[in-house]
């Protein structure tokens, strides 16, 4: 009978240090020092774990592969998501990051995490992965606080980023977040200035940072204008879009203008109440997020709060490939005017 392969925790005991030290050694990281990376690599050599990935390791040869996993919950399954890979949102994401990671000499690869995969399964495939040399960084987006495998990764000091979900401090993980609170106060403000008194809100029914943080965002720029709260609770979905425009269909005092926490939520929005009553949305202000390039073909286009892709992109790559000691960054949103927000048209 064939002795079982040892693996990573038992190296680490054998070489009297922590599972993650293993990791790092295994990873090429830099802030090992020299004879414990010596220690556990002759315990590697000796046992024969992983060979062809430690030849790597041994001749210096640094990976060149970065992952991006984009998780994609129940409402996602559906075509017209905002999380769904064919989304513009996830896109944008997506392209740039192809871009950046090529900028410095890497290739990207992207994989889809699903609503209802095993989290136990998905945290093996990525160590070993990981371990393997297979990548040499991963980023998550659309990770909401229920997925907890994220955690253990971080624990063992892997190399990762996390966009849109906060995370445990650690000294190889870096946590991005767009400024989604301060977006949904420019939408606010914008409405306000353009004469709307009367400013609902549709969202905040995702668990996932960027939700909450536009809802909280819009609750306090109205909070400020001494204005009542609307909220339409939806989730980040063109159908929640629809079912929001029937109950405001339904109502006898109807706000003059609102901002939807997602493009596609507004797409539902406007087409619900374009069938059913064109005159009331031809009066009202209309703000969506995430600035699709698709907002422009809307009747009326669609004003909406975005961020910089490409800024996201760099910024992830180069805290993740890079030795600065800050590991938390938050990406400024800026508001597009088109003809939806306008009283005049």
């Amino acid at each position: 009978m064939s002795q079982k392969p040892i693996n990573a925790t038992q190296i680490a005991k054998l070489a009297g240090v922590s599972r993650s030290t293993v990791s790092k050694v295994i990873n090429n990281y830099p802030d090992i020092p020299e004879d414990t990376k010596a220690k556990v690599l002759s315990v590697i050599e000796k046992h024969k774990y992983q060979p062809n990935a430690f030849a790597q390791v041994l001749k210096g040869v640094p990976q060149t592969v970065i992952a991006l996993y984009a998780y994609a919950y129940e409402v996602d399954m559906e075509t017209d998501s905002l999380s769904s890979l064919e989304s513009p949102y996830v896109m944008g994401i997506i392209s740039n990051f192809i871009k950046a990671a090529k900028n410095h000499n890497h290739k990207l690869v992207v994989e889809l995490i699903e609503f209802g995969d095993n989290e136990q399964e998905v945290e093996a495939q990525i160590r070993k992965d990981f371990d393997s040399k297979t990548i040499a960084a991963a980023v998550f987006l659309g990770l909401s606080n229920d997925v907890k495998f994220i955690d253990n990764l971080i624990d063992d000091d892997y190399r990762i980023a996390v966009i849109d979900r906060e995370i445990k401090e650690a000294k190889t993980s870096v946590n991005i977040f767009t400024d989604d609170f301060g977006g949904a106060r420019l939408a606010v403000e914008h409405l306000y200035k353009q004469g709307f008194n009367s400013i609902a809100f549709i969202g905040g029914s995702d668990n996932k940072h960027s939700a909450q943080s536009r809802l909280e965002g819009y609750r306090s720029a109205v909070y400020e204008a001494d204005a009542e709260q609307i909220v339409f609770e939806a989730l980040f979905s063109e159908k929640s879009g629809k079912e929001a425009a029937q109950k405001v269909l339904g109502m006898t005092s109807r706000p003059d203008a609102f901002v939807c926490a997602a493009d596609v939520i507004a797409y539902g929005f406007i087409q619900t109440l374009r069938e059913h009553d064109p005159d009331y949305l031809n009066r009202i202000g209309i703000v969506g997020f995430d600035n699709s390039p698709f907002n422009q073909y809307q009747r009326p286009a669609l004003s909406s709060v975005g961020v910089d892709f490409s800024q996201i992109a760099r910024t992830t790559i180069e805290a993740l490939l890079g030795s600065a000691e800050t590991k938390k960054y938050i990406v400024p949103m800026s508001l597009h005017k088109r003809d939806s927000s306008s009283t005049g048209r």
